[in-house]
């Protein structure tokens, strides 16, 4: 997910939280065009960790925000990662009867999310430690069939007691052998197969499939696209550290050179030596500077290098460089190709860097092509 995405997401997260604390006469302005924006990227980029925990509690606790609206959300809560603790106890405790809780239409849809995240759940044990509230939760008929569905999932055999059994047969025969007990029960009589007896439990399909299969493969691919994007951000940090190599091709028709440090003494270290931010820090002092100082402009660790130890005379060099390519290509000593790459390469270099323009990297930066103009 891109920070841009998350930051907006952010944004409107908290004008739908304003929005629900005021009736909906009292407002400025219609909010589900803001809950569709929101459900919307929600979809296309998933829920950072705090964002879905804010978007739980948008749904659990008591405000103005109507129905559809949450409605909406809840079919949206696609987490980027695992699924807290935390959260997963929110919503259990935001089931059953009370003036506080969500209408029994909100906690269907919030049973069914449970149901679709609990593979993906940071701590599976909490639903164990919660089977006793979940289980005296099935005299509500409205949640009765995701409810089942739940429990049939998480239920092993240290839940399996006899007073539950019984409990499942006198509410099944109270109404009318409900599918979903009846699942539930046949769940159970694979834990126990000789204490359930009966015509109950004979001959019975299963009562539970999955709530919503797309929405199954949407998380999946929300989750495996943010772990690749995680996997080459970590990559990027490391890389960071490490001089640029090129392989191939690439290696004997470059304009501007790579790093490469032919004059190291005994007691310094190379750039090429520099395998992770630790071997940077602890040789800071010690890094030998390459041949040709012109390879910084395609180099992230030479970069870092030069921003911690400024050096005039490595940015006089660098000037001195791109002057002699541009002389050369004036006087027709080369061609326009390597002209075009040279500015590549600097428009690279002014655009990844851009992003951390404080008034030292500025300093750094612009020192190099000052050199250049004061020659």
């Amino acid at each position: 997910m891109s920070s841009s995405a998350a930051k907006e997401i952010d944004a409107l997260i908290r004008d739908v939280a304003a929005a629900s604390k005021l009736p909906a006469k009292s407002r400025m302005g219609d909010i589900r065009p803001t809950v569709a924006s929101l459900t919307s990227l929600a979809y296309e980029n998933g829920l950072l960790p705090e964002a879905l925990d804010q978007l739980i509690d948008l749904v659990v606790a008591p405000s103005h925000l109507d129905q559809a609206s949450r409605n909406a959300i809840v079919r949206n809560l696609y987490p980027v990662s695992r699924v807290s603790r935390d959260v997963a106890i929110r919503v259990i405790g935001a089931l059953g009867h009370g003036a506080l809780k969500p209408s029994l239409s909100i906690q269907v849809a919030l049973l069914k999310w449970l149901i679709m995240i609990h593979h993906v759940l940071e701590t599976p044990a909490v639903f164990a430690q919660a089977y006793s509230v979940l289980f005296n939760l099935l005299n509500t008929a409205a949640i009765r069939p995701n409810l089942c569905h739940l429990l049939a999932l998480i239920t092993r055999r240290k839940h399996v007691r006899p007073f539950r059994i019984q409990a499942l047969l006198n509410l099944s025969r109270q109404t009318a052998n409900d599918p979903y007990l009846i699942g539930l029960l046949r769940v159970y009589k694979d834990y126990y197969p000789e204490i359930i007896l009966g015509e109950l439990v004979r001959g019975r399909a299963s009562a539970f499939k999955h709530p919503d299969i797309s929405w199954k493969e949407r998380l999946q691919e929300v989750q495996e696209a943010y772990a690749l994007q995680a996997e080459k951000n970590s990559q990027a940090i490391l890389d960071g550290f490490r001089v640029n190599r090129p392989t191939g091709r690439g290696r004997g028709n470059r304009v501007v050179p790579a790093v490469h440090t032919s004059h190291a003494t005994e007691n310094s270290v190379t750039l090429e030596e520099v395998e992770n931010i630790t071997g940077f820090v602890q040789n800071i002092d010690r890094i030998e500077l390459p041949n040709q100082l012109v390879a910084v402009l395609a180099d992230p660790l030479l970069q870092k290098l030069l921003l911690l130890r400024p050096n005039a005379e490595a940015y006089q060099r660098v000037a001195n460089w791109l002057n002699s390519v541009l002389q050369n290509v004036v006087d027709g000593d080369a061609d326009e190709a390597v002209l075009w790459e040279v500015l590549d390469v600097v428009k690279e270099f002014v655009v990844q860097s851009k992003v951390g323009w404080s008034s030292r990297r500025l300093t750094y930066r612009l020192s190099i092509f000052k050199a250049g103009a004061d020659t």
